[in-house]
C-alpha cells in the first residue's frame, strides 16, 4: 500500500483524486494539504512514498515545495500536476528530481498508473 501525499489548493480536486484512487485503485491512504507550507508541516511528521503537488498554490507554491524536497527528501519521489505548459514547466523541476509532470485537466487513469509503478 503506498502512502501518498497530494497537494493542491482546490479542495474539491483533491477530494475527487482521493476518492478515484481508492476505489478504482485500492490506494487508500492519501493525505491531502492545501498548499506547500501544509505539505512540509505534514512531512516533518509522516512518512510518504510518494508526493504530487500542484504548482500554482498560495502561501508556498508547488516549486518551493519541490526544491524543499529535493533538500530535505530526495528519495521521495516528486510527480507534479500543472495548468500551464508541461513544456516551460517541466525544464527546472527535473534538475530538482521530479519524476513526471501532468498536465491538467488530469488524465486519471495515466496518473493513476505512474504512481502504482512508483
Amino acid at each position: 500500500m503506498k502512502d501518498i501525499l497530494v497537494v493542491d489548493d482546490e479542495n474539491l480536486f483533491l477530494a475527487d483524486l482521493a476518492e478515484y484512487l481508492g476505489i478504482h485503485y485500492g490506494i487508500s491512504n492519501v493525505i491531502t494539504a492545501g498548499n506547500g507550507k501544509k505539505a512540509m508541516e505534514i512531512l516533518n511528521t509522516a512518512h510518504f512514498d510518494l508526493v504530487l503537488t500542484d504548482l500554482a498554490m498560495p502561501v508556498m507554491d508547488g516549486h518551493a515545495l519541490v526544491k524543499h524536497m529535493h533538500e530535505k527528501y530526495p528519495k521521495i519521489p516528486v510527480l507534479v500536476m500543472t495548468s500551464r505548459d508541461a513544456a516551460d514547466v517541466g525544464r527546472g523541476l527535473q534538475d530538482l528530481g521530479v519524476r513526471k509532470l501532468f498536465e491538467k485537466p488530469l488524465d486519471f487513469p495515466g496518473m493513476a498508473r505512474t504512481i502504482l509503478t512508483m
